[in-house]
């Protein structure tokens, strides 16, 4: 099971996929290929679990703001919904009519050997066989450890992060869980959802585009986001959690 904002996906034993819920930007992936939809007329509610369009059997389904992507078995990845901002990479739009609207599952181009995915709310992660990290995109608040900003359609390496286990986002952040034990966390900062120093106010005040490691924590099992949300949640290997 994948959930997001008003959106759930189930993936059932025989390698369907179905969705139900807010079909807003497309984004339950319903579409049938070869039919134009009217934008306006669309089917805005999927009301009863319906399989999405040509997916079968992915490894992973990661639900972002206005988009979805799916990791395949065999290491790429597809997305649908929203195109803006670079959100699925330079998928192909599915209707000529819609240039920002992908309708069912692309491929995302220049991706392959993907053992994971963590979609935020305008960006998406992709933890690579070799524990690199991948992230496209829009980065305005250092989702994709670019200082700078802006948008990044393809693809492109997020520098400081290597020996990378698991990752996972949170709205507008992201954090990794390294093989040895310890996490990385960047993005945006307010609500100290980036670690700061105690005292240190002016850091609840700023965005992280650089990975900072968490201080005192170590041994972490298991590393979770909140949908949507601002937390992150860790499981130690003594089964605490923090």
């Amino acid at each position: 099971i994948a959930v997001g904002w008003g959106l759930t996906f189930l993936t059932m034993r025989d390698g369907a996929v179905l969705a139900c819920g807010s079909n807003g930007e497309y984004r339950a992936g319903v579409g049938v290929p070869g039919i134009k939809e009217d934008y306006y007329k669309r089917q805005k509610l999927v009301a009863k679990p319906t399989p999405v369009t040509g997916l079968r059997e992915p490894k992973q389904i990661a639900v972002g703001g206005d988009f979805v992507v799916a990791l395949l078995g065999d290491g790429r990845v597809v997305g649908w919904g929203s195109r803006s901002d670079g959100r699925l990479g330079e998928a192909a739009a599915t209707d000529p009519d819609m240039p920002g609207i992908v309708a069912y599952p692309r491929p995302i181009p220049g991706l392959s050997g993907v053992r994971e995915i963590a979609a935020g709310h305008n960006f998406t992660l992709a933890l690579m066989n070799d524990g690199s990290v991948k992230g496209w995109g829009r980065s305005r608040k250092g989702e994709l450890c670019n200082e700078p900003g802006g948008v990044f359609p393809k693809p492109a390496a997020l520098p400081g992060l290597s020996g990378v286990r698991h990752i996972v986002t949170a709205g507008n952040n992201a954090a990794a869980l390294l093989d040895d034990g310890t996490v990385r966390v960047w993005g945006e900062g307010q609500l100290g959802m980036v670690w700061s120093r105690p005292g240190d106010r002016g850091a609840l005040d700023r965005d992280f585009a650089q990975p900072v490691k968490i201080p005192g924590l170590s041994q972490v099992a298991a590393l979770y986001g909140t949908v949507h949300g601002t937390d992150f949640i860790v499981v130690l290997q003594d089964g605490s959690v923090r």
